[in-house]
């Protein structure tokens, strides 16, 4: 996956991530949680903040989209039991007419 391939360049990204898409408005938008190694959660909010821009723009190159990038602590984000779950689409399916 492309956006695996970006992230796993960061030392800083731990191994999991969940990419969600939802539509507001009606854009559609992307936003991937990132799990960062527990050294990098020190509280230097401002080196997260250069993370996070350097991973969208990183993104950004890789798939022409602009994804929002939630850090988040090591642990934090849902497991599941056998192949893991990337992709979490909340876009209602269209009504038929």
């Amino acid at each position: 996956m492309q956006i695996e391939k970006v992230l796993m360049r960061f030392a800083e990204v731990g191994n999991d991530y969940l990419i969600v898409v939802e539509n507001r408005n009606g854009s559609d938008e992307m936003q991937i949680q990132v799990e960062v190694q527990k050294e990098w959660f020190t509280g230097n909010m401002e080196a997260l903040e250069n993370l996070s821009r350097k991973i969208s723009h990183e993104v950004r190159d890789e798939i022409l989209v602009t994804p929002a990038i939630r850090l988040v602590e090591p642990g934090s984000l849902p497991k599941s039991e056998g192949k893991a779950v990337r992709v979490q689409d909340l876009r209602k399916p269209q009504e038929s007419v």
